[in-house]
């Protein structure tokens, strides 16, 4: 495989160039209402843990819910989200002008995040047509983002992961590149040593330019 001289960038998906954390949240609630051991999260202490797939979220949420419970809420949430919830989220402002100007200036763009595939290939395809080159999300069990990210460096350089989550900086950390931590995002990174953050999406074209 021939590889490109032309630098990519690699972007999350949730807490980076959108916000569906509402619509995360209500299928989230629809999920457990049936299930009496497990208390409701407030949406902001929940936003708090969104990133990784949503089973790992629910594990880390809830560190004692057995095997059982824990397949039929992920299996609720599925139902719930995959087909009522996914469409319903917000573009962050600035993303759509930051993205265009990155592309004349002949940058890859990707998308690399945790959500089933399809999804992710829906929302790329009615918010970001023309200005993303590829959008990958989850597709199988042995996916991760880490593998994504790689595949995607042998073909073109990424010079950079932008995200919200410790999940994006170990991409960065994995593939050997740059990292922007997305400050307005889900995740809390503010502790780790070293990182560049922007407050809004824009803010990319005095970082990474």
């Amino acid at each position: 495989m021939t590889r490109s001289n032309t630098k990519s960038i690699v972007f999350d998906l949730d807490g980076t160039l959108v916000d569906s954390s509402s619509s995360i949240y209500k299928a989230y609630n629809l999920s457990i209402k049936n299930f009496q051991s497990l208390s409701l999260f407030s949406y902001k202490s929940f936003c708090s843990y969104i990133g990784p797939p949503f089973t790992t979220m629910v594990l880390n949420m809830y560190p004692h819910i057995t095997p059982n419970i824990l397949y039929q809420v992920t299996s609720n949430f599925r139902h719930y989200y995959d087909n009522i919830y996914f469409k319903n989220y917000e573009i962050y402002d600035g993303v759509h002008d930051t993205l265009t100007y990155l592309r004349k200036r002949n940058y890859k763009i990707y998308i690399v995040s945790n959500k089933p595939h399809k999804l992710v290939t829906y929302i790329s395809n009615e918010s970001f047509h023309e200005l993303v080159d590829s959008a990958i999300g989850r597709d199988s069990s042995s996916y991760s983002k880490e593998l994504a990210a790689s595949n995607l460096n042998k073909r073109n350089p990424i010079s950079c992961v932008v995200g919200d989550t410790i999940d994006d900086y170990n991409v960065s950390k994995h593939i050997g590149s740059s990292f922007v931590y997305a400050r307005y995002g889900f995740g809390n990174l503010s502790h780790t040593p070293g990182i560049k953050y922007i407050d809004t999406f824009s803010d990319i074209k005095q970082i990474i330019i």
